[in-house]
Order: C-alpha cells, then structure tokens, then sequence
C-alpha cells in the first residue's frame, strides 16, 4: 500500500481488526489536499455502494419488529408504481437483486441544492422504474432495488431514512464518525475525506470544489459525487474504517439484528 500511494495510486485508510482487536491500521495520502489535512484513522470516507447494506439491515430490524414481511410487495406499503412491479416485486426480490426492475438513465450533471430537492427527486425517479423481466430475474444494477426499500422504510417508520439509518444502525454500534453528510460539511468538515478525480489530461481536481468538471472514467459515465448534496436514500453514506469495524461486530453480536436475520 505505501509503495501505491508513493505512486499516487491510493490514497485511504487500511485497519485490520481480529477478535476485535486492530492488529493493524495504517493511513497514506490526503483528505484535503487544499487545506494539508492528512487521512487519518478518524477519517470519513464516502461509501457509495458500500453503504447499501445499511438499508438491507433497516429492512431487517423492521422484519424482525413484525411492521413488515420480506414477502411484502411494493404496493403492500407503497403507491404510484406500475401494477407489474406494485403487485410482484417483493421486498426479497430487492434486497436480493432480483427484481427484474430497470430505472431510467439519471441526469448526472444534475447538481442538487438542499436534502428536500434530493429526496424528491429520487423517490419520482424510482416511480419511473419498469419491469424489465419476471420477478425473480437478476437485475442490472437497478436503481429502483436502493430507492424502493428506502423509501418503504419511510413509510413503516414515519421518519427520513438519512435519520433512521443514523439513529438504529450508526448510533446503536457506536459509529460516531459516520453519517449521511452534506455538501456544505464536506467542504467544512476536517476529518471528511474530499473525492479527487483523474481527469483526461492526467491532473487531479477536488470533486467537491469543481462541480464542473466531469470523470473521464467510462465505468462512472462522467458522474462528480460532489455533485450530490446529499446521498440518495439507501444508498452511500460515510465511514471511518473503525467505524465499518464496529458494524460488522455489530452485526455478529445480536447488536443490529437477531442471528436469523443478520445470517
């Protein structure tokens, strides 16, 4: 890792723990470039599609409470879905990537301004999605499988799913470094790690100060994550590497979730 980082190849944090304890931690590069502030074991991390088994195990608690069925489907809580996706896809069938659903492209030069913008936008977004085989088909990295069970967990719960997710899943481990932040805390925030994109004439540009630029990557299609005032529901959200240490013990101790669920 340190000869990747010498060659600006990595720039992150790496924490082995065993049998709770960490054998090993080690940081390399930096969180803010602009500002020399260091990675450090206490830096945040975006997530990205890491984050989504927090909204599995939000569906999870909310199973094991009885306030719903992994039998569910999507018109049992919600509606203004297409009959062929309300009456068929099942809450198993989206955790489990099998929904046969397709969403439509997103507009990813689109840069949000407020949580209330992000959350309107992606509960619409959602409602867009079409069946694109029979439930029980894999899917094609739906987004409809993130944004459906974030926005059923609203329904049961009465709250945001920004705020159940911290408060049932980060506060109950004990996960004090990590959250569903905004763009203004990114900027401000010391121990939350900026994203640095490569762009086509080999410099580096600090994502969330250059909301302009686009990734070159193909596998991104042009996306900045600065761009997103916010995570969408059920998806990203940001760690420290304790902090991810701390969920997975979490989740083999009964602390998140009974045995049969969290297997």
């Amino acid at each position: 890792m340190a000869k990747l980082a010498a060659e600006g190849r990595f720039s992150g944090v790496v924490l082995l723990s065993h049998r709770g304890r960490t054998v090993l931690s080690r940081s390399y590069g930096t969180a803010d470039e602009e500002k020399g502030v260091p990675n450090g074991e206490h830096t945040a991390f975006s997530l990205s599609s890491a984050g989504k088994p927090f909204h599995a195990v939000a569906v999870l608690q909310l199973a094991q409470q009885g306030r719903l069925r992994l039998s569910d489907t999507v018109g049992t809580h919600l509606t203004g879905y297409p009959q062929e996706i309300a009456e068929r896809v099942t809450l198993h069938h989206l955790l489990t990537g099998t929904s046969g659903t397709r969403t439509p492209d997103e507009d990813v030069r689109r840069v949000f301004r407020s949580r209330d913008e992000v959350h309107a936008f992606y509960e619409q977004w959602a409602r867009q999605a079409t069946p694109e085989a029979p439930p029980g088909t894999p899917s094609s990295h739906s987004g409809a499988e993130v944004a459906i069970p974030a926005q059923i967990i609203e329904a049961v719960t009465g709250r945001t799913y920004w705020d159940y997710v911290q408060e049932n899943v980060f506060d109950l481990c004990g996960m004090t470094g990590s959250g569903f932040y905004t763009r203004p805390q990114w900027l401000t925030d010391p121990h939350i790690a900026h994203p640095y994109m490569a762009l086509a004439d080999g410099s580096h540009v600090d994502a969330v100060r250059h909301l302009d630029e686009d990734s070159p990557d193909p596998y991104v299609r042009g996306k900045n994550p600065g761009r997103a005032y916010i995570d969408a529901p059920g998806d990203g959200g940001f760690a420290t590497a304790p902090d991810l240490v701390r969920f997975a013990r979490a989740l083999g101790d009964g602390t998140l979730l009974d045995r049969h669920y969290a297997e």
